[in-house]
């Protein structure tokens, strides 16, 4: 496997709901966060991890009109709504209500 395989997994894929969703259980800040509010920490983290893959994919391959910010924009954005759309196609039904990590004893 290539790394324009593994980006491309991860903007369209469903891998940056995957990379979400490990970050989420992995890293003891977002253990803070209940139910509803860590399903849209992991909207955020996903769409965020789909556009840096975009970004380090698209600079060198994609030829974009130079000076027109606006195709960019919908890129961005389509990438981004894309991944979390995903991510919630394929991961949050059943992870509603279960991400409760364990917080550690003081």
């Amino acid at each position: 496997m290539e790394l324009t395989d593994i980006l491309t997994w991860l903007i369209s894929g469903g891998g940056a709901a995957v990379v979400a969703y490990f970050l989420i259980a992995k890293i003891k800040f977002f253990w803070q966060f209940e139910g509803d509010t860590k399903r849209y920490i992991a909207f955020g983290l996903s769409g965020l991890v789909a556009v840096a893959a975009w970004l380090l994919l698209s600079f060198g391959t994609e030829t974009l009109p130079a000076g027109n910010w606006w195709v960019w924009a919908q890129k961005l954005v389509l990438v981004f709504t894309t991944s979390f759309s995903l991510s919630q196609l394929i991961q949050a039904p059943q992870l509603r209500g279960t991400m409760r990590v364990p917080k550690p004893e003081a």
